[in-house]
């Protein structure tokens, strides 16, 4: 391995020249040089996983080591924090541009994400995997297959399916990135070709033993960043051992990568992070051998053989009620009485110390209403321990901002997709029930008759044009670089989300808001049927205001129909988009 590792520098140096001359031969060497800077690290993902899943705890003779499994105790507690409020989007412009509807373009973007089972399954996903393991890569693509025009797509992967550069200090200096697609042979003929030549995956893994009963070739899609006439370019090409598929070919999405790393704490160098099983992992083997040393001395305590003189001790073995044996001696130099030897206290509290210490490393367990005596005295006073435990939420929250970081390049990526690939006319359905109506670009003709004119008047030109046509945003008015994307959070506090409840009902009893909003703040089961049949019920009254033929992302909202008389129909499912299938893109934990 170190020999491999020792070719690293000399790769780098000649990186762009083999990519054009011989992409395959090199996308071989980086794999191998990857897998050899970090062999430590991948064999630490597979013990970790066993660790959560209890496995790591089962001894040779198949009997089970007592233990407190802290690793998934840690990973389901901050796991439960993050999904307890999912992120939400908000695109703020750095000037207005009186093209673009901001409503309707951040419904549009949230839209899509809840298409793509971003929330609901990609999310929870990546963040079960980043607390566990440190690393895991969300893959933003545009998939063509999905629906009639294609859509956005996204996928989580684990750190095992990518390999990205491991010797950049952070991810903006990343020169490549590979990921490894297993595939069937029919899909890699479907998508490069019938005279498509592969590499065939082994199909047995030697240390679990399994065996594959489907073969699957070996393609690697590898992604370079070479040097552009405006700068930092990414190329991409697809590999299979030694015969490039297709490839190499610049960036479809932009110049930019479908990649992004999602952290449970950030690296400070390189590219992959730290997860809860790193932090825990030494101090969990320590806990475990002090349990295990309880426990034996427990069973030697249990089952110990009592030796008795009977002519020293003045009675007979007969007297003893004991479960455990009584061997009668004698002689001069017998004992009296075999002494119980005291219970060792100090592993008691060695173990306390153990477990005290994994609540400080890792920083996610309560520290109010502990007992132990390092917090006791004057820590016990109101102001320390408030203090405490604001500085105990604020570590937990920093986690928390790595997760809101990698969402908010999620949603711009997936921005950047639709601006690039929806140039079908599309009405988009939201999640509150209204329509986003979107078309590519405005024709030829109005273009033309628009170049004469001030900005103003064409902004003004393009609104009537949009009003006539119902179409609430034109993708070609739309440029994602003049969009920050802020993604907020809910305090995860188990009051937090009563509180907003209770609060919604205030302002509802006040009129301060309407039906609609009371029962999206309470998070009502089946809202989204109750507010259809509301919206329905509203259009059949025979007073009711007439509505306009669509429901766009910055019309009005009708006025609701009685909420008691609709809660009847609570619980009914709630309706989902299909889910279409894809290619595999790797496992999980």
């Amino acid at each position: 391995m170190a020999a491999e590792s020792d070719r690293s520098p000399e790769l780098l140096r000649r990186i762009d020249e083999a990519w054009k001359d011989d992409p395959a031969r090199l996308v071989s060497e980086l794999v191998s040089v990857y897998e050899a800077a970090t062999s430590q690290k991948r064999a630490a993902w597979k013990r970790w996983r066993k660790m959560y899943r209890h496995e790591w705890y089962l001894a040779v003779d198949t009997s089970i080591l007592p233990s407190t499994n802290f690793v998934h105790s840690n990973v389901e507690m901050l796991l439960g924090y993050y999904l307890s409020q999912p992120p939400t989007i908000d695109l703020k412009p750095e000037e207005l541009d009186p093209d673009v509807d901001e409503a309707a373009l951040t419904q549009l973007l949230t839209a899509v994400l809840d298409a793509a089972h971003f929330n609901d399954v990609a999310y929870p996903e990546a963040a079960r995997l980043a607390l566990l393991l440190g690393t895991a890569w969300w893959k933003v693509r545009f998939d063509a297959r999905k629906g009639p025009y294609g859509a956005v797509a996204i996928d989580t992967l684990p750190p095992e399916a990518v390999m990205a550069d491991p010797w950049a200090p952070n991810w903006d200096s990343v020169r490549f990135v590979l990921h490894r697609i297993p595939m069937a042979e029919f899909e890699v003929k479907e998508l490069f070709g019938s005279r498509a030549d592969i590499e065939l995956m082994p199909r047995s893994d030697r240390a679990t033993r399994k065996v594959d009963p489907i073969p699957r070739a070996n393609v690697i899609e590898a992604w370079l960043k070479t040097a552009g006439k405006d700068g930092p370019e990414w190329q991409v090409a697809w590999v299979s051992g030694k015969h490039v598929l297709r490839g190499p070919e610049p960036s479809p999405y932009a110049g930019d990568v479908p990649f992004i790393p999602v952290w449970d704490i950030p690296p400070v160098e390189g590219v992959l992070g730290v997860g809860e099983a790193e932090l825990i992992e030494p101090l969990q083997d320590y806990h475990d051998e002090l349990t295990d040393r309880i426990r034996n001395i427990v069973k030697k305590t249990e089952n110990r053989i009592f030796l008795v003189n009977e002519a020293l001790a003045g009675f007979s073995a007969s007297d003893f009620v004991e479960e455990g044996g009584i061997v009668p001696v004698a002689g001069p130099n017998a004992i009296q009485v075999l002494d119980v030897p005291p219970f060792p206290q100090q592993l008691l509290d060695e173990r306390q110390d153990v477990e005290r210490r994994i609540q400080t490393v890792t920083g996610v367990s309560p520290l109010l209403g502990s007992s132990d005596a390092a917090y006791t005295g004057s820590t016990r006073s109101g102001v320390a321990l408030s203090l405490a435990a604001e500085a105990q939420q604020r570590r937990v929250e920093s986690r928390l901002s790595a997760m809101r970081r990698a969402v908010a390049e999620v949603a711009r990526k997936a921005l950047r997709l639709v601006v690039l690939f929806y140039r079908e006319e599309r009405i988009i359905r939201t999640s509150q029930h209204r329509t986003v109506h979107i078309w590519p670009d405005y024709p030829e003709s109005l273009k033309q008759a628009w170049a004469q004119l001030t900005k103003d008047e064409r902004a003004a030109q393009k609104l009537a044009w949009r009003q006539e046509h119902g179409v609430d945003l034109v993708m070609s008015d739309v440029h994602p670089g003049l969009y920050s994307i802020a993604v907020e959070t809910d305090s995860a506090q188990p009051s937090s989300k009563s509180q907003k409840a209770n609060l919604a009902l205030a302002l509802y009893k006040e009129r301060a808001i309407d039906q609609e909003a009371l029962l999206e703040a309470m998070e009502w089961p089946g809202r989204d049927e109750i507010i259809e049949r509301m919206q329905g019920q509203q259009q059949a009254a025979p007073q009711a205001a007439p509505r306009p033929s669509r429901q766009t992302g910055g019309g009005q909202k009708g006025a609701p129909a009685t909420l008691q008389a609709l809660l009847q129909g609570a619980a009914a499912p709630g309706i989902q988009p299909p889910v279409q299938p894809a290619l595999p893109q790797g496992g999980g934990p």
